[in-house]
């Protein structure tokens, strides 16, 4: 909020903060936002501050300095090592920046820019191979998080192994990217709309450039990998502002009648405050007691025995790990989002083996993997199932345990 309200600022003048609160709303109650505390909400600063750079550099003519260079490729670089999908904003910058300084026949800063972005992504890197070095795992650290992630998360439906049917392929997975962003957060399209109209009408085709670039690089990045869960949306956030660019600036003209930027703003605050409750679809865990969720209702169980070892079979983590207070004992201790025969074939190895006191999986009626298919020994017996609701859908969560306990 801050550094997209330094960016406002350049379009606005200083009451630009007066639009936070609206931005805010479109964020927070949007179905991208789900749960919150997604990859895609922790890189908001980076991409935020990367966004204000680019347009400092536009609307004041102003040159950027050697330490933006270096902070850009700082922020780069936690983006990268958070969620590499959400770097497009970077390229998107960069591009229209090079392109820029050959026209004008500025070298000097393209040189200068590429030093200092180097400089600050090796910066950015080092706590992260620091860590992995130590834990002797930077061959596991580009296994897993680099090439798993770019070839058997991305998921490429083309009818043969041409070069046509796999642009055709791209082009699907860009066309449901759109649907996402429709179904998930659909204000960053007229936003959009509105902040294009509104460039070619003031001829701000340098900021359109810009923008078009950044953002449309963007998109390309998240969607291009065929994957649309819910949240994926959410990465769109920090360009929302654009749109609120003209209607700020015509709403505070001089010569709009009953100018909405006054003392009266804090009731019409308080009434989005009250509409951005009524209005979200993320509130409704606000209640609820603990003590019913499957995951405390579970951990009571285990906590019956000492020093017990869990499993979360065939499912992604639902939080019994952190409920139940328990270090995983095994390797592929849930299943993710990849299709990785080797994950799926260690559960069962584990399960087979007894190496768990307990496990724990659900059945949401999706690609459910029933427990006692893979209960080839019949060494576990089910001891406590609850049913829970989950982002509109109703869940059944299953609790087993090893039968000689």
């Amino acid at each position: 909020m801050f550094f997209s309200n330094k960016t406002l600022e350049l379009f606005c003048g200083k009451k630009s903060y007066y639009i936070i609160p609206f931005l805010a709303f479109l964020v927070y109650t949007s179905a991208a936002f789900c749960h919150g505390d997604s990859a895609e909400e922790l890189c908001f600063p980076f991409i935020s501050y990367m966004i204000f750079i680019a347009f400092k550099n536009i609307k004041i003519n102003y040159d950027l300095q050697n330490k933006e260079f270096l902070f850009i490729g700082i922020s780069a670089a936690c983006v990268f090592w958070t969620k590499f999908t959400l770097c497009g904003v970077f390229l998107g910058w960069y591009i229209p920046f090079v392109i820029d300084s050959l026209i004008q026949k500025k070298y000097l800063p393209i040189f200068k820019s590429i030093a200092y972005i180097l400089c600050g992504l090796f910066i950015g890197t080092i706590p992260h191979l620091i860590y992995f070095g130590m834990n002797n795992s930077l061959k596991d650290l580009f296994k897993i998080y680099i090439y798993n992630n770019i070839f058997s998360y991305s998921i490429i439906n083309s009818e043969s192994n041409s070069l046509l049917s796999i642009a055709i392929g791209f082009i699907k997975n860009l066309y449901n990217g759109l649907g996402n962003i429709k179904n998930a957060f659909p204000s960053v399209i007229p936003s959009f709309l509105i902040w294009t109209c509104y460039c070619i009408m003031r001829k701000w085709y340098k900021e359109l450039l810009y923008s078009i670039s950044i953002i449309s690089i963007a998109f390309f990045f998240i969607y291009i990998g065929g994957r649309c869960n819910l949240y994926y949306s959410l990465g769109l956030a920090p360009y929302l502002f654009f749109g609120f660019i003209p209607v700020f600036v015509i709403l505070s003209n001089e010569n709009v009648r009953n100018n909405i930027f006054s003392p009266k703003l804090k009731y019409i605050y308080l009434i989005l405050l009250i509409f951005s409750f009524g209005y979200t679809k993320n509130k409704y865990m606000i209640g609820h007691s603990k003590k019913n969720l499957p995951q405390y209702k579970f951990s009571a169980i285990i906590a019956e025995t000492p020093n017990a070892t869990l499993l979360n079979y065939g499912k992604l983590d639902i939080g019994l790990y952190t409920t139940a207070g328990i270090v995983p004992n095994c390797k592929y201790f849930c299943t993710l989002n990849i299709p990785l025969q080797q994950m799926n074939d260690e559960q069962l190895s584990y399960i087979k083996n007894g190496l768990c006191d307990y496990v724990v999986t659900f059945d949401d009626d999706t690609n459910f993997t029933s427990f006692a298919d893979a209960d080839i020994n019949h060494l576990y017996s089910l001891v406590c199932e609850a049913k829970y609701w989950f982002e509109g859908k109703e869940r059944k969560y299953l609790l087993y345990k090893l039968s000689n306990l």
